[in-house]
């Protein structure tokens, strides 16, 4: 129901009515974009650009095509269905972050920060500057430029926190004190092993899980990445400054301190359990 959705009209030119007005409206996404992975239309809606919108979008003239309305703020269909000087159905050309998974959860494993998978790549660059023309329409291109790349420091700042709760569990892993270690639970269900061997936090905890997989601390790793992290990104590039401080990396920053902390509650269960096992029997009996 999700991603299928956007290969039927009916999805934003809503039945019975199926009015071009109605589907140029940033209400005709919010169906699907909101959430907590993906809240865009609360980021937009909490925008300076949403609050214009919301004010005073019922004076527009919704019969008016993209490219004549000149709205006085933008919308989701101003801004993402735009490319180089025309407007169409086609909404990913500009789509910088994937899947979804490719900024922080490919790349966790993979140790690429961020700003260097976009910077180093020249279609993702290519597509900033398509963005950077469809900010220019209202706004300078210096500011354009400096605020994307912002956005983009700051998924780096997270992506810090974020390879640094991954190493701390593999670590866990590798030193046998994960709880419960992954060969004394079920394993996740396929399709998962084959696309992602290594299941330390993966997605699939989102959606399954069975007798302690995952665990509590991957199950925090799976929420900082897969929500907090990209939320940062997301208020960053919808305007909210809400969306960037205390919705996503404050709780990103709960999530890590909860991880660090687990790890060493681990640890130290770890090393006890260690040291009563080794104990006499008849020391063990005295000591209690």
């Amino acid at each position: 129901m999700c991603h299928n959705i956007q290969h039927k009209c009916d999805s934003c030119h809503t039945r019975h009515a199926f009015k071009a007005s109605e589907s140029r409206r940033p209400e005709a996404c919010q169906t699907c974009h909101n959430g907590p992975d993906h809240p865009d239309i609360e980021y937009y809606r909490d925008s300076k650009h949403g609050s214009i919108y919301f004010i005073e979008g019922n004076t527009w003239d919704w019969k008016k095509q993209l490219k004549d309305a000149n709205y006085i703020s933008p919308t989701c269909q101003s801004c993402h269905m735009y490319y180089k000087g025309q407007y169409s159905h086609n909404m990913v050309r500009k789509a910088i972050m994937g899947e979804g998974d490719v900024l922080f959860y490919d790349n966790v494993f993979k140790g690429i920060k961020p700003s260097d998978y976009i910077r180093n790549s020249k279609e993702l660059m290519s597509r900033r500057e398509a963005w950077i023309e469809v900010c220019v329409k209202c706004h300078s291109p210096r500011f354009s430029r400096d605020y994307l790349d912002s956005m983009d420091n700051a998924s780096d700042s997270i992506f810090k926190y974020v390879s640094d709760s991954y190493a701390t569990i593999k670590s866990l892993y590798e030193e046998g004190v994960l709880y419960p270690m992954p060969e004394n639970r079920p394993k996740a269900p396929a399709p998962v092993t084959e696309k992602y061997p290594d299941l330390l936090g993966g997605f699939y905890g989102e959606f399954w899980a069975k007798d302690g997989n995952p665990s509590k601390i991957e199950k925090d790793f799976l929420y900082m990445w897969e929500n907090d992290a990209f939320l940062v990104r997301k208020g960053l590039a919808h305007m909210n400054p809400n969306g960037f401080t205390y919705i996503s990396w404050s709780n990103l920053l709960k999530k890590y301190v909860d991880i660090q902390s687990e790890a060493n509650t681990l640890r130290r269960l770890a090393a006890l359990e260690k040291k009563t096992k080794l104990r006499p029997a008849k020391s063990r009996k005295k000591s209690k």
